[in-house]
């Protein structure tokens, strides 16, 4: 009989995995009454400074510019996507430095000399003209009238009318942490006072500029935690400023700092909290509604809580028109309350990001980690990326020429860079390297360990231009026995919401596992024949349905 197998791609929120910084922290203690003044001398001694002027030289050389495969280097600008691409010695001019903490913001301006000028935890490569000189002195926040767009950073006005920047998603998170360090690392020195209540009563009303958002910050933080990328820029930048950033590696500690005066946060265990039940969700637009929940520990017995749902990202019109939302709990209840998004049919491929505000009541109310939830709504007939072939080359002698096949049948890009491929029950995984962006109709052929001439040499194929081949070095999963795999990113937003069951991670058991052989067996005389009809990088011609019939086998039993 014939045995066809279909394997898709899931990108499931993963727990982060951060940078393992040794003793870097070791006497920082969050129960401390000194936290915030212990934080400070941590990321200011040790510290080397290093010239601006340095910044292509250290970072964008040894950090920032990943090789294109065909003998030159891109590096991408963190504000829009854009990939610069050179070859030779890189050079600035189509790309700039960004300072996310403007330099105009910072009190020594218009002086350059100072630590915080070149100080690398804040600076990062962007588009010069179309994204550097666009975000100019403004805010960071979210653009509701666009009236400038480069790719995936938009400059407007928020909905209070103010002028703001809006970096791509990716770049959220990356941008307020570096705001969270720069005023942890240089406040109170040469007597300035470097928080946003000076940022915001100072500095920004001096430049005719609107807030700087904390709470959005705060969101963005959680919203857009850290990832492979990030915490690996954490690693390089201490390995030539011998400091790091505290808040990628430890993202709760932003729990127990008050930004606007740099002062502690005591989280003590008699405070109530109130946190969303979770941090992200993944529905259909046919859904119809989505019931949102809010947990509420230690409540007070006597006084009430109570706190706002606010949308601080999305169209609110495609949800029912959404408006914020109170949520109130009984004193003495410890009963999650909730309330029912609506989401109109067939909106497509949105994101609606909501923040808890305002906490009153309880005994002494706080939010708890889960300040923010994403709810990601997909087209109901939306096809993603699948795992669409796989081989163990098994029988061959030799299993270099294993490799897994993913297949975008989606009508637009996906970006898999820092995807990992893992196998669950053991700690084996391969991590899919940046800049892996495979087009609509387009492969990734992930192989064992061999170079692509070999790979397509041995499989009697070449690869079309719509094919990404990555040569694993040995790093694949082993693609035999009973093992569960999944392939889930740092981000966690799921790329192939097809049915709910596809939630899960599918089997490869023994009995179903992909066989190659060198020689047939005799027809006169075999048990157990095998045939081989791999097609690494194409489409299988007997494919009405997104699905690939791959390596299959027969057994006949002599009676």
């Amino acid at each position: 009989m014939f045995l066809k197998k279909i394997f898709y791609l899931f990108l499931i929120y993963s727990s982060m995995l951060f940078a393992q910084a040794g003793s870097y922290y070791s006497s920082i203690s969050t129960s401390s009454p000194t936290f915030v003044e212990d934080l400070k001398a941590r990321v200011r001694s040790p510290y080397t400074k290093i010239s601006y002027d340095q910044f292509d030289e250290t970072n964008i050389t040894n950090y920032a510019a990943q090789p294109d495969g065909m003998g030159g280097y891109s590096v991408t600008c963190v504000y829009t996507g854009y990939v610069y691409s050179y070859t030779g010695t890189f050079a600035w001019g189509t790309m700039s430095r960004e300072h996310t903490f403007c330099h105009s913001w910072m009190p020594t301006y218009p002086s350059t000399s100072g630590e915080e000028y070149s100080d690398q935890h804040h600076l990062f490569p962007t588009h010069q003209n179309n994204a550097n000189g666009r975000r100019s002195n403004h805010p960071l926040g979210i653009v509701t009238n666009v009236t400038y767009q480069f790719l995936d950073g938009k400059l407007g006005t928020n909905a209070a009318g103010e002028v703001v920047y809006e970096p791509r998603d990716a770049q959220k998170g990356d941008a307020a942490r570096a705001l969270f360090y720069m005023c942890l690392k240089y406040d109170d020195i040469g007597g300035y006072n470097l928080d946003f209540n000076w940022l915001n009563g100072t500095i920004l009303p001096q430049l005719s500029e609107g807030q700087q958002d904390l709470n959005l910050l705060l969101a963005w933080h959680e919203s857009d935690p850290p990832d492979a990328w990030e915490t690996g820029r954490n690693d390089y930048i201490q390995s030539i400023q011998q400091n790091r950033n505290p808040f990628i590696d430890h993202p709760e500690y932003v729990n127990y700092i008050n930004f606007n005066d740099m002062s502690y946060i005591s989280q003590t265990s008699s405070n109530t909290s109130v946190s969303f039940n979770s941090s992200t969700a993944n529905v259909f637009d046919n859904s119809s509604t989505y019931n949102l929940i809010v947990n509420i520990s230690s409540p007070s017995a006597v006084n009430p809580t109570s706190v706002d749902v606010v949308l601080i990202s999305g169209n609110a019109s495609e949800i029912g028109n959404y408006t914020t939302q109170t949520l109130a709990f009984p004193a003495g209840s410890s009963s999650s309350q909730s309330l029912t998004i609506n989401i109109n049919n067939s909106i497509g491929d949105k994101t609606f990001v909501f923040n808890l505000q305002n906490p009153l009541g309880g005994d002494s109310v706080q939010i708890g980690t889960n300040s923010t939830f994403t709810l990601n709504v997909k087209p109901a007939n939306d096809k993603g990326v699948i795992i669409s072939e796989y081989s163990d080359a098994y029988g061959t002698g030799n299993y270099i020429y294993e490799f897994v096949e993913l297949y975008n049948e989606s009508s637009s890009s996906v970006d898999l860079s820092n995807s990992v491929v893992r196998q669950i029950n053991s700690a084996l995984s391969f991590t899919i390297p940046a800049n892996t962006i495979v087009q609509s109709n387009g492969f990734v052929v992930i192989g064992r360990n061999s170079s692509q001439a070999a790979f397509e040499s041995f499989w009697q194929t070449v690869f079309g231009t719509n094919v990404i081949y990555i040569n694993s070095g040995n790093k694949l999963p082993q693609l035999n026995g009973d093992e569960q795999y999944l392939l889930e990113t740092s981000g966690g937003i799921n790329i192939d919401p097809k049915t709910d069951n596809e939630y899960s991670a599918i089997p490869i058991s023994v009995s179903n596992r992909v066989y190659r052989i060198s020689a047939g067996n005799s027809s006169s005389d075999w048990t157990t024949a095998t045939w081989n009809t791999a097609n690494p990088g194409q489409k299988s011609s007997d494919q009405s349905l997104p699905v690939e019939l791959i390596l299959f086998s027969v057994r006949k039993y002599n009676s």
